[in-house]
C-alpha cells in the first residue's frame, strides 16, 4: 500500500478541492470469514506504488485537505547552483570596485608618514626628533656678571661650527654651548652679518670627537602648506630642545627689516618664543630648510625663518675668514675689584651676599644659595679672571690659571657695567684690529705681583 493509499483509509472520505476524483481501485478477492469483518482502518490492503517517484504529503488536522510539496534530487541540485552563482557574481562585484576605487592605481599611491622607502623618506615628528636633536644646540650668552641671553643654534660642520642668529650672541662676553648629549662647551663667535641677523659660533671638539651635521634643503623645494619641526630653547634652558610643530604658511615671503634692507624668508605657524632663535625649521624629511629668525608678538601663529641655503656661502666666507681671525684661547670671567668668587667645577661665579652668612650666585638666570663652608676669593684687581687655557692657544704656558688681565696690548681694563663697558668687551674690540700671528703685550696679576707678558695671536684651525 503507498502512503496515498494509507492516509485515505486513517482520514474522513472527501473529495480533493484542487484536484479531480481518482478512478476506484479494484480490491482483491478475500475469503469468506465467519467471525467479524475487521475494520478497513486497521489493516489496510497493500497496493502496487502508482508513481516511480517518492512524494512527501505533509498531513494537515482533519477536514483539512492534504497539501502535497514534491522536491525532486534534480530541483535541490539546480537551486544550489543558482544560489552559487550569485553569491560569486556579488563577489567579483564587490573586488572590481575595490580596484577600480581612485588612489588605487600605481600612480596615485597614497604614502603614509610610516611608508618607508628609497623615494619617499617621510618621518613622523618623533622620528624629526630623533633625528635632528644631535646636530641642535642650546646656547646662554653673557654680556654682564648677571644678565645674558637664551638661544638656538645648528651644528654645520663635523669641527664645531655652528649658525645661529647675530642678535642672540650679540655683545656677549662668554658664550657656553650646550649639546643633546649633555656635553658643555665653551664656544666663540668668529663672525657675523648684522644686516643679515646671522653669527658664526665656534666649540673645539674632544681629541677624536666629531660633532653631529645637519642635512639642508634648497630653498626652492619649500613649498605652502609644508609640514614644519621647529626645534629650540624658549625661555630658559630647561625648555631646551622643545619641539614644535605647524606648517609653511607662506613659503617666499618678502620681509623688510629694522635697517631698511629686504630679504625672502619662511612664514611659517609653529609655535616659537624668546629662545628659539637660532634654531632649526625642519621639513618632514628631517632637513634644515631654515633659521628661526623672530616672530611677531603681537600676532601668534606667524614666525619667520631665513632660507638656510640663501646664507650658505655667507656661512663659507665667514668661516673662512675664522682662518685668519686671532684666538686667545683662554676661558674668562670679567671681574672688579673686591668681586667674590665661588668656584663650581671649574667655573667662578660672582658672588652676592644678601646677609650674614648667606650668599648667593646666579646659574641659568637662578639664584643658587652657597652652602655654609664654601670657600670664596676675593678678587683684588679689576679684570679678567683666567679660568683655563686652552693648549692650542698661543696663551698656553705663558698664561696660568688663577691670572688676572689687567691690560691689555697697552689698554688697561676697566669694569662699569652699568654702562655695558666691561673687560671681556674691550679685549674683543682690539682683536677685532689684529690677525692671526700679531704678538700682544699683556700685563696680569698674579700671587700679589705684577707681570708683563708678551704671547702670539694664534689661529683656530
Amino acid at each position: 500500500m503507498t502512503d496515498e493509499e494509507r492516509n485515505e483509509n486513517t482520514s474522513p472520505k472527501k473529495e480533493p478541492v484542487t484536484e479531480p476524483a481518482q478512478e476506484p481501485v479494484a480490491e482483491p478477492e478475500a475469503e469468506p470469514v465467519t467471525g467479524p469483518v475487521p475494520e478497513p482502518a486497521q489493516e489496510p490492503a497493500q497496493k502496487p506504488a502508482e508513481e516511480d517517484t517518492a512524494r512527501f504529503v505533509y498531513h494537515w488536522k482533519e477536514n483539512e485537505t492534504a497539501k502535497k510539496a514534491p522536491r525532486s534530487a534534480k530541483g535541490a541540485i539546480a537551486f544550489g547552483a543558482v544560489m552559487l552563482s550569485a553569491f560569486l557574481i556579488a563577489l567579483t562585484a564587490l573586488i572590481a570596485v575595490l580596484i577600480f576605487l581612485p588612489g588605487n592605481g600605481e600612480s596615485d599611491k597614497i604614502v603614509y608618514v610610516h611608508d618607508r622607502d628609497d623615494t619617499n623618506a617621510t618621518l613622523t615628528v618623533q622620528e624629526t626628533a630623533d633625528l635632528c636633536n644631535p646636530f641642535t644646540v642650546a646656547i646662554q650668552t653673557r654680556t654682564s656678571l648677571n644678565t645674558g641671553a637664551i638661544g638656538t643654534g645648528v651644528i654645520m660642520t663635523e669641527d664645531g661650527y655652528i649658525i645661529t642668529n647675530y642678535h642672540v650672541v650679540k655683545n656677549a662676553m662668554t658664550v657656553t654651548v650646550y649639546t643633546f648629549d649633555g656635553k658643555t662647551y665653551g664656544g666663540r663667535t668668529v663672525g657675523y652679518d648684522e644686516s643679515r641677523d646671522i653669527a658664526i659660533v665656534k666649540i673645539s671638539p674632544l681629541a677624536g670627537e666629531k660633532f653631529p651635521v645637519a642635512k639642508t634643503a634648497d630653498y626652492e623645494s619649500v613649498l605652502t602648506g609644508d609640514r614644519v619641526v621647529a626645534i629650540g630653547t624658549p625661555s630658559s634652558l630647561e625648555c631646551a630642545w622643545t619641539v614644535t610643530v605647524g606648517h609653511v604658511s607662506y613659503a617666499k615671503r618678502t620681509l623688510k627689516m629694522t635697517d631698511g634692507t629686504t630679504h625672502q624668508v619662511i612664514q611659517f605657524d609653529a609655535a616659537v618664543n624668546p629662545g628659539n632663535s637660532g634654531g632649526p625649521l625642519i621639513n618632514d624629511k628631517g632637513e634644515v630648510i631654515g633659521i628661526v629668525q623672530l616672530k611677531i608678538d603681537q600676532n601668534d601663529g606667524i614666525g619667520f625663518a631665513i632660507p638656510v641655503s640663501t646664507i650658505e656661502s655667507l656661512f663659507e666666507k665667514l668661516t673662512s675668514d675664522d682662518m685668519s681671525r686671532p684666538y686667545l684661547g683662554i676661558t674668562i670671567t670679567n671681574v672688579s675689584e673686591g668681586t667674590e668668587l665661588y668656584f663650581v667645577e671649574n667655573t667662578a661665579m660672582a658672588v652676592t651676599t644678601e646677609a650674614p652668612g648667606k650668599k648667593y650666585y646666579y646659574y641659568d638666570g637662578h639664584r643658587v644659595y652657597l652652602p655654609e663652608d664654601a670657600t670664596t676669593v676675593i678678587i683684588e684687581k679689576t679684570g679678567l679672571y683666567v679660568r683655563d687655557v686652552n693648549k692650542e692657544s698661543g696663551c698656553y704656558g705663558i698664561v696660568l690659571r688663577g691670572d688676572i688681565i689687567t691690560a691689555f696690548d697697552g689698554q688697561t681694563l676697566t669694569y662699569d657695567a652699568e654702562n655695558g663697558l666691561l673687560p671681556d668687551i674691550t679685549v674683543f674690540d682690539i682683536l677685532k684690529t689684529k690677525k692671526a700671528g700679531d704678538k700682544v703685550k699683556l700685563t696680569v696679576y698674579r700671587d700679589g705681583e705684577t707681570v708683563d707678558l708678551t704671547v702670539t695671536l694664534s689661529a683656530k684651525k
